[in-house]
């Protein structure tokens, strides 16, 4: 199962499918199954302070990714056993993207092919979700 959360939901709900079918599509042709992703689209002025706050860049970007499974320094409690693994976060700047003659799904593909990576290199992960080593699109 794979499971994508979406923010704002003020989307309509044929542009919050049409992101979902490409994640899913994806991530299946991948061979992941089981993780939730958070898919959360920001105008240009939110994505410059995401993008100064956390890569130091006072500019707007088209895609950030930030993994949940980095592991926290001194966290006391394992976390919680979950069905689905929480593979990471998405912020998308659709305003960026149409700069730059993006389309959602390559920004889509870019983000995942970037969780993926990061996740990778998390030990234990990979036993917990299926996935195949080369990133096909």
């Amino acid at each position: 199962m794979i499971s994508v959360l979406i923010k704002p939901t003020n989307r309509s709900p044929a542009q919050n499918n049409k992101a979902c079918q490409i994640i899913e599509t994806f991530l299946k042709k991948q061979k992941i199954n089981n993780v939730e992703i958070s898919l959360r689209f920001v105008d240009s002025q939110e994505m410059r302070k995401l993008n100064q706050q956390y890569r130091g860049l006072d500019e707007p970007t088209t895609v950030l990714t930030f993994s949940q499974q980095e592991t926290e320094e001194g966290q006391a409690f394992p976390k919680p056993q979950r069905k689905l693994i929480s593979l990471g976060d998405l912020v998308i700047c659709l305003a960026e993207a149409k700069k730059q003659n993006q389309s959602l799904e390559q920004l889509l593909i870019h983000g995942l092919k970037n969780l993926i990576k990061l996740n990778e290199r998390q030990p234990g992960l990979l036993s917990q979700i299926s996935t195949s080593k080369n990133l096909r699109t």
